[in-house]
């Protein structure tokens, strides 16, 4: 995203001398899309983000959160261990193929991470979970048109996919159409009103047209909604930039 406020904020700032660590981080697999592709949607991965909706594989969606739980709290060579084992054994499901692509996605892996999230497609195709994914590793691959793909693919199986909504939305920010993100970002919260991207994506765009009291008011939403999480904690730094930035222009 463009952070043209943010760069006159910053510059007014460091002028007067003082010291603020910034982390604008919208983007990860969805804040900030700071996290990594993960179960809960988008990436499936902030709080406050879920994709209500009728699940359209129970079965895998029981295999995806069982082996969610055996993986919980392992760093991400461990689970890759963990996994290579289970394929060792036989294992090629759609469950093990998803967190395959989470884990290659958070070693940097990309080339790997779109593998395996294509073949999970190939395994269960009505999986909006994957597919945000997926468009979420395009699009840290900056290729934009397949990460739009498969944002739209992932609403056309769940319209109320939140995350869907929200990343495809920035993929559109990104490249200056701020009113299609904007309404994306606005069905978001039409779905989910305690969606914290949806609200820090809107938080960003307020800051960069220098509409510094909405974008405050968004982002301390987005503490309420997720105060310990990487939007909660992006969401903080900006509002202390921001307030700074407005002390020294009194």
């Amino acid at each position: 995203m463009t952070t043209r406020g943010f760069r006159d904020a910053v510059g007014a700032i460091a002028s007067a001398g003082l010291l603020l660590v910034v982390s604008c981080v919208v983007a990860q697999p969805g804040s900030a899309r700071a996290n990594a592709p993960g179960e809960t949607s988008s990436t499936n991965t902030s709080p406050g983000n879920s994709s209500p909706g009728a699940i359209t594989n129970p079965a895998a969606a029981v295999a995806r959160a069982r082996l969610a739980a055996r993986l919980h709290g392992k760093p991400p060579t461990e689970q890759l261990d963990y996994l290579r084992t289970l394929q060792r054994g036989g294992r090629d499901d759609e469950a093990l193929s998803f967190h395959m692509g989470n884990v290659f996605y958070a070693l940097g892996k990309n080339d790997s991470a779109v593998a395996y999230f294509r073949h999970a497609t190939d395994l269960d195709p009505k999986n909006s979970k994957t597919w945000v994914n997926l468009g979420l590793v395009y699009d840290a691959m900056h290729q934009r048109g397949a990460a739009r793909q498969a944002f739209h693919r992932a609403i056309e199986i769940n319209p109320r996919d939140v995350l869907a909504h929200c990343h495809l939305g920035s993929t559109y920010y990104d490249s200056g159409d701020v009113n299609k993100a904007v309404t994306l970002w606005l069905e978001a919260l039409q779905i989910d009103p305690r969606s914290a991207q949806a609200r820090y994506d809107l938080g960003t765009a307020f800051a960069d047209e220098k509409i510094f009291g909405e974008a405050v008011t968004e982002w301390k939403k987005v503490i309420e909604l997720d105060p310990n999480g990487d939007l909660g904690k992006s969401a903080r730094e900006n509002v202390k930039l921001i307030e700074t930035y407005l002390d020294l222009e009194k």
